[in-house]
């Protein structure tokens, strides 16, 4: 495809995208028309030369120092650096905005788009052009301050990179890396990049002529930003810059605020000039108030301004593949725990959901049950505190681990039921007198019975271990000991019970697992809201699902020490021959 073709491609995409804002009632963003708003409206792919006034302009400065001195750091590492339209109008707006006594207007900015869009790459090239370029401060201090260690890192490394594949840089700088203390220092030692994480950047005597706050959504209160901007308090042109992917339902007060604010600056209805915002999220609902299918591949590009085919990637018009975000939400289906993070880290969405973790149809077109005589089994645990619903999930694995098949039993006390099912709405006595559900009699769990009850239930069966969160049940555990069964601890953090998650849920998706199609077990399963942890991590959250979820709690502890762990199949040391004469 010649050039010619794919720019005439690609200005119909964004003519597209424009269609789709409107639609959406979002602003237009910056860098999507044809020409750029700054100071006499070039095309986004002019820039001056010496011949050109602009070419003293302190925003083309700055464009110019970073196209011709940071290289790129991912895909052709070392090459020049090449600002899209939306990074442009960024550089430009920050340095260049200035009032009649030459005084930058901008003196803080919110950027917030989805993951991949060269966020890293941009703040290490703003950090070293505030370092060695900007002549507005003859003594810079630039302070990047990460919530974690590992984002830290790999600021670090980006800026470390950069130096190591620009001689200009090098020539220039050097660094120095130090638990605690990470730092890029001019070699005039009047002026350095400082990396900091977490409580380090809360240190008094911080005087940054820069701040730069990353992932804004990790930080867990205001603290860091106050102290940062504070102090820069005798700066005479300061600048903070917050960045960050979308927060969700956990996020940061700083963000929250910090996102609020940035939206009423970009619709209008707040106004601040000393503020450059840009945020880029796809909304729950358009302009119509209809919700907006977020699986559409025409809202791809919303959240993703650096997102192209294949021939803008080859003709530098875009870097992050347009069809690998689609690929992503398609996966989605197959893959329901990841919705949550889809969309909020790839199209930009706040999103909190509320059960509906597993499509309901596809558990309900499970095969039948295999012949259990004879297999291995898993058995996991989760126990109420003696007052609530108490489960037992257990697991006969296939024997190449691809599937299996899952029995469910629970229990409850009896006293208060008909309250108990007013409040969860649903039928715990129908479920009682078809099997599925014990009611014992009083206020609370009866141990003994409980025991009782399990010893009878797995007896047919060669239990090679047991999975249980040890909270509320140490004397069970201590008893089902006694009685020869080896029970393993199951964490209940997210990142202990992800692996277990995903496979339980990856069962569901392909049919291979095989259950005993208890009502009390579907109705659990429809109620699961995840918990997400650090990376792509996710567990079962109680907390936060529409109503009771143990039996799915039970289901996955069984995967956990049946599918996940490395647990020994000795099938003779715990039989069913042994329990039956324990």
């Amino acid at each position: 495809m010649s050039d010619a073709a794919v720019l005439e491609k690609h200005n119909a995409a964004l003519a597209e995208l424009l269609l789709v804002l409107d639609e959406l009632g979002l602003p237009v963003f910056p860098g999507l028309t044809p020409e750029n708003e700054y100071k006499g409206r070039h095309a986004w792919s002019w820039r001056p030369t010496r011949q050109d006034e602009e070419w003293t302009d302190p925003g083309w400065r700055a464009v110019i120092w970073i196209e011709r001195f940071c290289p790129q750091i991912s895909g052709d590492v070392g090459s020049p650096l090449r600002l899209l339209p939306f990074q442009l109008a960024f550089v430009l707006e920050i340095f260049g905005r200035v009032d009649e006594d030459g005084i930058r207007v901008h003196t803080a900015a919110f950027l917030e788009w989805a993951k991949k869009n060269g966020k890293t790459t941009l703040l290490a090239a703003v950090a070293l052009y505030c370092l060695l370029g900007d002549p507005v401060d003859p003594m810079p201090r630039v302070y990047v301050a990460a919530a974690a260690e590992k984002q830290t890192e790999e600021l670090f490394e980006a800026v470390r990179l950069m130096r190591e594949h620009s001689p200009a840089i090098k020539a220039r700088t050097y660094m120095r890396e130090a638990p605690g203390r990470k730092r890029c220092i001019r070699l005039d030692r009047r002026g350095f990049i400082a990396f900091l994480t977490g409580a380090a950047a809360t240190q008094d005597g911080i005087n940054p002529s820069v701040a730069i706050v990353d992932e804004v959504h990790r930080h867990k209160n205001r603290e860091i930003w106050e102290i940062l901007k504070q102090g820069q308090s005798t700066r005479e042109q300061p600048l903070i810059i917050g960045i960050t992917t979308a927060g969700d339902d956990d996020d940061s007060e700083v963000y929250r605020d910090l996102h609020g604010q940035a939206e009423k600056i970009q619709d209008g209805t707040l106004v601040l000039e000393n503020w450059y915002v840009d945020v880029r999220n796809l909304p729950l609902k358009d302009k119509a108030g209809e919700p907006v299918d977020w699986r559409l591949p025409r809202y791809a590009r919303v959240a993703n301004p650096a997102a192209g085919t294949r021939a803008e990637i080859q003709a530098g018009l875009a870097f992050k593949r347009l069809d690998l975000i689609l690929a992503e939400v398609a996966e989605v289906e197959h893959q329901p725990s990841r919705e949550r993070a889809v969309r909020r880290l790839t199209l930009g969405q706040r999103v909190t959901l509320s059960g509906g973790w597993l499509p309901l149809p596809r558990w309900d077109e499970a095969p039948n049950l295999q012949d259990l005589t004879g297999r291995v089994a898993f058995l996991g645990l989760d126990l109420s505190a003696k007052t609530d619903l108490t489960a037992a999930a257990l697991l006969l694995p296939d024997d190449d681990r691809s599937g299996g098949d899952l029995l469910i039993r629970a229990w409850m006390p009896g006293e208060d039921l008909e309250r108990r099912m007013q409040r969860d709405n649903a039928p715990f006595d129908r479920w009682a007198d078809e099997g599925w559900l014990t009611i014992q009699d009083g206020a609370r769990i009866n141990g003994e019975a409980l025991l009782e009850d399990l010893l009878e239930w797995v007896k047919p069966h060669d239990v090679v271990a047991v999975g249980a969160d040890p909270h509320h049940a140490q004397e069970l555990i201590r008893k089902l000991e006694d009685h020869g069964l080896d029970v393993i601890e199951v964490s209940q953090a997210v990142r202990n019970l992800s692996e277990a998650t995903k496979t339980f849920e990856a069962m569901v998706m392909e049919r291979a697992l095989r259950h005993d199609r208890s009502p009390l077990m579907r109705w659990c399963l429809g109620n699961v809201t995840l918990r997400h942890g650090e990376g792509d991590t996710v567990a079962p959250d109680k907390r936060r699902s529409t109503a009771r979820i143990d039996c799915v709690a039970a289901a996955v502890n069984a995967v956990d020490v049946g599918m996940v762990r490395d647990v020994e199949v000795a099938v003779s040391a715990y039989s069913s021959s042994r329990l039956a004469h324990a």
